[in-house]
């Protein structure tokens, strides 16, 4: 590479630098809510930094060469040194903002571009997320209901049409690869977190991951980090508004997913990373091994969640709710209730004025009771909806969904009380 105009050497960073590195629907956007939450680490949403370093090497390759060479070699350090600031300036301002000593840059496209990233950060750390392949074929389907445009599975699935538990396999199995190749060379910069270990005891893991990255201990950290906004205007998984703690409800739910649709190939694969990840290896005895998916057998869901909703809630677990809200069973006609925080009645009469309203099948609202599947979820898939209006009655027919944030703190609280209610 021809030698450009020499630059002076980079100033030190102000801030040290982390990458949180892993495949989509691994955990990533809870890790980085739980590592934004440390008063000495900043991690914003998805920024696509790895991309933009390695579209500033593609830019300094091309009017250094021309593209002459078919090989990128290294390039000089006054070149890395124009990159680096370029990358830097926008990290800086951030960390600057907050008071933060700590950047961690949580974007999903970083598996690809690791190399480019050490490179220009010899320096950074790196906290390697992985979660079990399977949960993460259940959890990449439900996010791609409506096609699969996110996450980078469109070329995946293109070339697997007849069979997307293998394109998504095939996704996940390249990431990890990517992402175990860069650890077995910069181990001593880089730390592992597993999704179920983090859900299973999350005070420890990120215990951990603070020791890590060399800031203080913070065992406050993990209330703090549900007590804010948790909306990013940038991609990022957006049930993480809805969420108020860390639970592992989801853990084991790719033991639905069909053995049989994984390639002999991509299994010889997928069962070496597993070893490599500490996790159990995939056989035909997958789908009937023991689970901890509940299953639900009520024959009449309406009838269930009657039984299920308490007639009085305690005030010290009503607390947490301010407002008056709603509950309704759209498939049910006149079945719903009101919950009334001043008294802590469960009113099934319908009448009334109140805060929220929430509108959803007798099934799911049963779901979401018990704890069985994810209430952001089902608000963003139009499931269950809500509205915000306090004059608003059950009479007048309008469920159509409203923008999730400000009612997204009520709804949560009001689900939290009943089910607190309900294990009472």
């Amino acid at each position: 590479m021809t030698s450009m105009t020499s630059a002076a050497p980079s100033e030190p960073p102000s801030c040290r630098i982390a990458f949180l590195v892993g495949a989509p629907r691994s955990g990533t956007t809870l890790l980085r809510t739980l590592l934004g939450a440390h008063p000495e680490v900043a991690c914003p949403g998805e920024t696509g930094l790895p991309l933009l370093i390695a579209q500033l090497a593609r830019v300094w390759y091309t009017v250094c060469t021309d593209g002459v060479d078919a090989h990128m070699p290294a390039p000089p350090p006054d070149v890395l040194a124009h990159m680096r600031d370029a990358a830097f300036a926008p990290i800086e301002h951030f960390c600057r903002a907050l008071g933060k000593d700590v950047y961690c840059d949580k974007s999903l496209d970083a598996p690809g571009f690791l190399a480019a990233i050490d490179q220009v950060f010899p320096e950074a750390q790196y906290i390697l997320a992985f979660r079990h392949p399977m949960d993460v074929v259940v959890s990449g389907l439900e996010a791609s209901r409506w096609g699969f445009r996110a996450f980078g599975y469109a070329p995946y699935v293109q070339s697997s049409l007849g069979n997307f538990v293998a394109a998504l396999l095939t996704h996940w199995l390249e990431r990890v690869r990517l992402a175990l190749d860069f650890e077995e060379a910069h181990g001593a910069r880089c730390r592992r977190v597993r999704y179920e270990d983090l859900v299973a005891m999350p005070g420890d893991a990120l215990a951990s991951l603070f020791d890590f990255l060399q800031v203080q201990p913070d065992d406050a950290a993990l209330a703090r980090a549900f007590t804010g906004p948790r909306v990013a205007l940038t991609p990022g998984d957006t049930k993480i508004a809805y969420t108020d703690t860390v639970h592992g409800r989801s853990v084991g739910r790719g033991r639905t997913v069909p053995i049989g649709l994984v390639p002999a190939s991509l299994l010889a694969g997928v069962n070496e990373a597993l070893a490599a990840l500490g996790y159990g290896l995939l056989d035909d005895n997958w789908n009937t091994a023991t689970t901890n998916l509940a299953v639900v057998r009520a024959e009449n869901w309406a009838q269930t969640l009657e039984r299920s909703m308490p007639s009085q809630i305690a005030p010290d677990l009503i607390a947490g709710l301010r407002e008056t809200v709603a509950i309704v069973v759209d498939d049910v006609p006149s079945t719903g209730w009101v919950i009334d925080p001043l008294s802590g009645n469960v009113d099934r009469t319908l009448a009334g004025p109140r805060d929220v309203t929430v509108v959803g099948s007798a099934r799911d609202l049963v779901d979401v009771l018990r704890g069985e599947t994810d209430l952001g979820g089902l608000i963003l898939e139009g499931r269950i909806r809500q509205r915000c209006d306090r004059a608003s009655t059950l009479t007048d027919g309008d469920a159509s969904p409203r923008p999730i944030d400000p009612g997204a703190a009520t709804v949560v609280a009001a689900f939290r009380v009943l089910q607190s209610a309900i294990r009472e």
